[in-house]
């Protein structure tokens, strides 16, 4: 091998080596949070809500955007209306879902007032996101709850399995795939625990076509329904499949 070939092949197992450690550090901190997202409803507040941008050069950006995404979430979660449908195959041998539609209407105004009553606590990045916390003028966030956190297998939360019962609250947990940028995938995670809320207050199911079999139809879920007061309590994120979670909660 002459002198140039080997200084190309050391250049190459360099650029390699590099590119490894900057996957790997990328995905380390992919899945480190601050205590505070991961456990929002330890959050001493009377609200709160968060945002989310993809990280950019400059932070001023970043925030704003995210802060911007939280507002909406707050109004959200302050009122929603949900409608769609979700249709499945019933058979013998179990039901398998076929296809689904839905979509949230919510209060703009509601949009507006958060600008008035939330103030920025607390920023983090992670995987790329910058996260902004946003909450009621009372509220405080300890250094406890500021502790980053790296996010693994063995800290499963256990309401990813099965979400609480308590009498004064409805819970429900949404999941979302990992999307190109993380803060797609948290935003449909809690899009999709609201509209599981909204399926515990209201479903409606019909039959709508027997199939060649008595024992095979076609079923579909209707939802048409008011929430309000949804509180978002926890997130997590699988590190193995890289599903996003997000358990919410609702007043009974």
């Amino acid at each position: 091998m002459t002198g140039t070939n080997q200084i190309v092949l050391e250049a190459f197992k360099l650029t390699s080596l590099l590119l490894m450690i900057d996957w790997w550090s990328s995905s380390a901190a992919a899945q480190v949070y601050p205590k505070w997202f991961l456990d929002q409803g330890m959050l001493d507040c009377l609200e709160s809500t968060v945002g989310y941008a993809n990280a950019s050069f400059y932070d001023s950006s970043a925030i704003a955007e995210a802060k911007q995404t939280g507002e909406e979430t707050w109004a959200k979660n302050k009122w929603t209306r949900v409608d769609g449908n979700e249709t499945y195959w019933v058979t013998e041998l179990g039901t398998s879902w076929i296809r689904s539609s839905f979509w949230e209407e919510y209060d703009p105004t509601i949009v507006a007032n958060a600008a008035t009553f939330l103030r920025p606590v607390d920023t983090a990045r992670a995987a790329g996101t910058t996260i902004l916390l946003m909450s009621s003028p009372e509220c405080t966030v300890n250094q406890e709850l500021r502790r980053p956190i790296a996010v693994g297998r063995d800290s499963v939360p256990s309401w990813v399995e099965s979400p609480p019962s308590s009498p004064f609250y409805h819970y429900a947990v949404g999941i979302a795939p990992q999307y190109h940028y993380e803060s797609s995938s948290w935003l449909e995670a809690e899009s999709v625990a609201r509209r599981n809320i909204a399926r515990i207050v209201c479903v409606t199911l019909q039959a709508l076509q027997k199939k060649a079999y008595e024992s095979e139809e076609v079923r579909q879920e209707k939802i048409s329904v008011e929430i309000k007061g949804v509180q978002t309590v926890a997130r997590w994120r699988d590190p193995v499949t890289s599903i996003f979670f997000v358990l919410v909660r609702m007043p009974i």
